[in-house]
């Protein structure tokens, strides 16, 4: 049974309930509520139906791309771009100002041409991140050969703005595409762009596109002219027909490779002042297969894989890099590092000196920081305060992780507790009073936090993926808390988490006064220090030389090297040293 919603309601004079006839407002849009009923005799359930009434004025395709999702909208533009499937045509329709992606019933395809100027009433929504027009339910032409010259565009960041046009693009090709394939990639100087063939193209016309752009070698340089289109997060050209794709060379333009190849290359930047291993980038991300080569014009300071032996003296050393392709260097640039002298350290790390050898270097740090007052757990409660207190509140101590500054007198751990910045379950062979590694904590987050190694976050501390971010504040911290562990008592730093994230905690956030002032006051009652508070770079000395980015360099070094050995001796002792 149906009925108005409102029997009182005006707008019910252009609905007829009985016979189903609408009549049109004399302008606009009206709404009419009905209400539908459906029993048994038993039960029954009703739900309510909402019919617009009207001719919605014609509004720019701007206009539409503003309106809700679901709503009825009356726009004219000039057909672009189009194909046929088995039910549907899709096309492209754009006016001065914007264009927009519709699908419609194939009946409507005496109206379709491209240069079309056609007013058009259909549905707005959005699929997969594209404005759309579907339900076309009215398609007139009401002019034709007006064609619309496609916008230009060198920058692929460009596309997102240009949803639904017709444009132009110039590039090569990325690289070799296979024969099945329905993505392209074209790469010019600013960027790269995606060549997308809708899944519902016809096969004939896909393969049309396949023969101009399949198997072809990288660099050839090609022209499209094509509508854009999206799909999840990417925007891309959606081609249709092998006429929007122009080759304009038959032999990938060595000339431009280079240029793009140029373009495309972040300029490493280096440390003025050298103290420890450099990363320098190997040129893997390079296009086309260029390379990138180093060479240093001292390689017993820097060498050209960025290892550094910090020199008895101050040195200026030269690292330049060759970037080549095509068998020619393409780009050249040399920088000029100083490396300081090796430091002369502090009596307490007097014993350092003059050790230039890692291992022996670590050994005798470890022996170092191994002498120390072992206290019993229980003085935690009384010298954390003192180590972690607030500078700016007097009798506060600054919790770890929330970094919030709460009364600092011990009571029994209701307003903080003792965290244990390496678990006490893990702590194998570790004194668990150890005051370096026992920071105060809320004692919610403490328990929040258990035995969680470390991950990487951004921002405050909380659970990431599994691990225990810090938070921003308190990364270099514990960074530094989780290096002292490991070489005063040889717990392994992968129960904590990754070394690489370590290394880069400890360089984003810097040690600090608060950290130098806790380090001084542990000291005066457990008579030992945390070196990389002391020393930032001693790091870049034991774990950034070790990290396996690093070492895998050392290693193919030292194959290098044992090749070469191998190579001057004779066929004898050569025979048997490479078995």
């Amino acid at each position: 049974a149906w009925s108005y919603v409102d029997e009182a309601d005006e707008n019910n004079r252009f609905f007829n309930l009985a016979s189903g006839q609408v009549i049109l407002p004399p302008e606009g849009l009206i709404v009419v509520y009905l209400l539908a009923t459906l029993s048994d005799g038993q039960t029954s359930a009703q739900k309510v139906f909402t019919l617009v009434i009207g001719v919605p004025e014609i509004v720019s395709i701007a206009g539409v791309l503003d309106e809700d999702n679901g709503t009825a909208v009356e726009t004219v533009g000039i057909v672009t771009d189009y194909y046929l499937t088995d039910q549907t045509i899709k096309f492209f329709l754009e006016d001065e100002q914007a264009g927009i992606f519709v699908q419609a019933d194939r009946s409507f395809l005496h109206s379709i041409a491209v240069g079309n100027k056609v007013w058009i009433r259909a549905i707005k929504t959005v699929e997969h991140n594209q404005p759309i027009l579907t339900h076309v339910s009215h398609l007139k032409v009401i002019a034709k050969d007006t064609p619309i010259e496609p916008t230009y565009l060198e920058d692929p960041d460009d596309l997102a703005n240009h949803l639904g046009r017709y444009v132009q693009i110039n590039g090569v090709l990325r690289q070799k595409h296979h024969d099945t394939t329905l993505d392209f990639w074209l790469v010019n100087e600013m960027g790269t762009f995606q060549l997308a063939m809708p899944e519902d193209l016809d096969d004939p016309s896909k393969e049309a596109i396949r023969n101009l752009l399949s198997l072809k070698e990288a660099g050839i340089e090609v022209t499209v002219t094509a509508g854009v289109g999206a799909r999840g997060g990417n925007v891309f050209l959606l081609l249709f027909h092998s006429s929007s794709i122009q080759l304009e060379s038959t032999s990938p333009n060595l000339e431009r490779m280079a240029a793009i190849i140029q373009a495309h290359f972040v300029q490493p930047e280096l440390p003025e002042e050298v103290t420890g291993d450099l990363v320098l980038p190997t040129g893997e991300d390079l296009l086309f297969g260029a390379v990138i080569q180093w060479r240093s014009s001292d390689e017993s300071i820097i060498s050209s894989e960025g290892k550094v032996t910090i020199p008895n003296d101050d040195q200026w050393v030269q690292l330049t890099y060759d970037i080549i392709f095509n068998n020619r260097t393409i780009k050249t640039h040399t920088y000029d590092l100083f490396v300081p002298k090796r430091k002369t350290y502090t009596e307490y790390y007097g014993s350092l000196e003059g050790i230039t050898e890692r291992t022996a270097f670590i050994k005798e740090l470890t022996r170092i920081i191994s002498n120390m007052n072992v206290l019993d757990y229980g003085a935690a409660r009384y010298i954390l305060p003192e180590s972690d207190a607030d500078p700016l509140n007097s009798g506060h101590v600054i919790l770890v992780y929330d970094r919030s500054s709460v009364w600092g007198a011990w009571d029994e751990g209701k307003t903080w507790n003792r965290e244990h910045i390496w678990p006490q379950s893990l702590l194998v062979g570790a004194a668990r009073s150890d005051l370096h590694n026992l920071k105060p904590a809320n004692p919610d987050i403490n328990n929040q936090r258990g035995n969680r190694p470390f991950a990487d976050g951004e921002d405050t501390y909380g659970i990431v993926n599994g691990g225990w971010y810090p938070g921003d504040d308190d990364k270099g911290d514990i960074a530094r808390i989780i290096f002292y562990m490991n070489i005063r008592y040889g717990l392994p730093i992968h129960e904590m988490g990754d070394l690489e994230m370590f290394i880069r905690w400890h360089k984003e956030d810097p040690v600090d006064d608060f950290e130098r002032y806790r380090n001084e006051v542990i000291y005066t009652y457990q008579n030992n220090r945390n070196p990389f508070i002391d020393y930032p770079d001693f790091v870049a000395i034991v774990y950034e030389y070790a990290s396996p980015a690093l070492a895998s360099r050392w290693v193919i070094q030292e194959v290098k090297n044992l090749f070469h050995l191998v190579a001057i001796l004779p066929d004898k002792e050569r025979l048997l040293m490479t078995a």
